[in-house]
């Protein structure tokens, strides 16, 4: 018996005896070495010396097979096919696969919790993913390839160890967490999923850390396989997934990305226009990130990241980041926080005397983190307008205070007396109240500047109660700082010294989509 007491064996790895080739100098092939340093990694991840991985090393004939490898199929928990063009031609890794699927199927299925399969492929060598088995279609890919060569990695070229073990190690934490369902009980119903989209290889590392950071704390990170790069059916699939999703991550780099045959936008540009499609849904989060210093290799993605930057529609319902990527992670994990609070709230009672919703009614996510119920129509919206002291006699702010009166909304400025003592207690309350912000930028220094967006940082970010809209109002664009200014914090509205309600519509477009007034 193995780790599970339901199986005598925990993993069957069905390779081509060819792929257990041996470089010179190398003790064993290709094949045993990858079984023997699975084994290892996988004990150490379960805590558990009984772990059984096991793999056929003798050449049998057909009642052999039936006799033998069929027996051991039925009690085995998980499947690795060590994909190469061999294994797609041989007989017996074919017929083992299907083995192995039929008898997953007349027990407790091949996909558990309905999401995850018990069968796993390892890319030994390059194949063509449209000839896989039907079984593989879908399934999580590890790619044990250098990319420059499209050869295999060989665990004893230190040129080739890291990349090697990165792989393996992927491997076997999500082998490792697969034995771990499989001997517990289902999750709850409202698991929260994360969609983190497909990119580049120059992202590949930050991709795998996003995904495995996510698997760990227990959330469903979709997709859970490999999905189709024909266009139709990559649409459908990345779609099925997002419909499932509570947030997407959105990871941009210098390159465009690969093109589906049938497209003309990449697959990374594909899944971002996808997400987008739910901009409207107040339950999702878009979250995009971008390196700080990042730098367009191509005019396609010059293209995109520039929609990104400054087309309202790409930054409705999304946070866009160019920063660390650690403040990514930071960001993605008050949003699920956030998302937590609201699905753990009470119901609350309908007027009717039944419960209103699911745990996630009334309130929604939005572009912030949430938890708080939208105002009242008794209530109109709060909007809290920084400025500096300097630019309280302005003309300019006078007419956007009465601007947002006339739409409805309830602008909080300072006055010249409660700008004196008592001015932090008062400030940080209103960060903390009011249902969305701009940052008036007149007469106000760098470092004044600076200061406000870094309150945009340090107090709305994961906020209890729910932010509508953040916006930068630059009065006037004369000082080289400001025409240059640029940031994802919030959005950035340009007037040229003179106020008109059109420089303030994406910041009204914002606030209407976040908050609808109740009839």
């Amino acid at each position: 018996m193995g780790y599970l007491k339901d199986f005598e064996e925990d993993v069957f790895i069905s390779y081509a005896t060819i792929d257990n080739d041996r470089y010179p100098g190398e003790p064993v092939g290709w094949v045993a070495q990858f079984h023997e340093d699975l084994t290892k990694r996988l004990k150490g991840r379960l805590g558990s010396d009984v772990v059984r991985l096991w793999r056929d090393i003798e050449i049998r004939n057909n009642e052999d097979f039936t006799n033998k490898i069929m027996a051991r199929l039925s009690k085995t928990a998980t499947l690795i096919g060590v994909l190469s063009p061999s294994f797609l031609n041989r007989t017996w890794t074919l017929r083992e696969l299907e083995t192995f699927s039929q008898y997953a199927g007349r027990g407790i299925g091949l996909l558990i919790k309905g999401e995850k399969s018990r069968i796993f492929k390892v890319e030994k060598l390059e194949i063509d993913r449209n000839s896989l088995p039907a079984l593989m279609q879908g399934t999580k890919s590890y790619r044990f390839i250098k990319e420059e060569t499209q050869r295999e990695f060989r665990p004893y070229l230190e040129s080739d160890r890291s990349g090697y073990l990165k792989q393996l190690d992927d491997l076997a934490i999500d082998i490792a967490n697969l034995l771990c369902e499989m001997a517990l009980p289902a999750p709850p119903a409202d698991r929260i999923a994360v969609y983190v989209a497909e990119t580049t290889r120059e992202l590949a590392d930050q991709l795998r850390d996003i995904r495995r950071e996510l698997t760990a704390k227990g959330y469903t990170v979709l997709p859970e396989g490999d999905l189709s790069h024909q266009a139709d059916e990559y649409e459908m699939e990345v779609r099925k997934n997002l419909e499932l999703a509570a947030i997407s991550v959105h990871l941009i780099g210098a390159k465009y990305g690969l093109i589906p045959e049938g497209e003309t936008r990449s697959i990374v540009r594909i899944q971002h226009d996808l997400a987008m499609e739910r901009n409207a849904d107040p339950d999702f989060v878009r979250l995009v990130w971008m390196p700080a210093d990042l730098e367009p290799a191509e005019e396609n993605q010059r293209k995109f990241v520039e929609f990104l930057r400054t087309d309202p529609k790409a930054q409705e319902g999304a946070e866009i980041m160019e920063t660390k990527f650690d403040d990514l992670k930071t960001a993605m994990h008050d949003k699920i926080a956030a998302i937590k609070r609201l699905r753990e709230r009470p119901k609350a009672p309908s007027p009717a005397g039944g419960e209103a919703g699911g745990p996630a009614a009334p309130a929604a996510i939005g572009a912030m983190a949430t938890g708080a119920e939208y105002p009242t129509p008794e209530e109109p919206p709060t909007i809290y307008i920084m400025c500096d002291r300097l630019d309280l006699p302005s003309r300019q702010l006078a007419a956007l205070k009465h601007c947002l009166l006339d739409q409805g909304y309830e602008p909080i400025v300072p006055t010249e007396a409660n700008l004196g003592d008592g001015f932090l207690a008062r400030h940080l309350e209103n960060l903390k109240s009011c249902d969305a912000f701009i940052i008036f930028y007149g007469s106000g220094s760098p470092e004044w500047f600076d200061n406000k967006l870094n309150d945009y940082r340090q107090y709305l970010r994961g906020r209890a109660k729910r932010v509508l809209a953040k916006a930068v109002y630059v009065a006037s664009s004369d000082a080289e700082n400001k025409r240059d200014l640029r940031t994802n914090e919030a959005l950035v509205l340009r007037a040229g010294g003179e106020f008109f309600a059109n420089d303030i519509e994406p910041f009204l477009q914002r606030l209407r989509a976040a908050y609808q007034r109740p009839s």
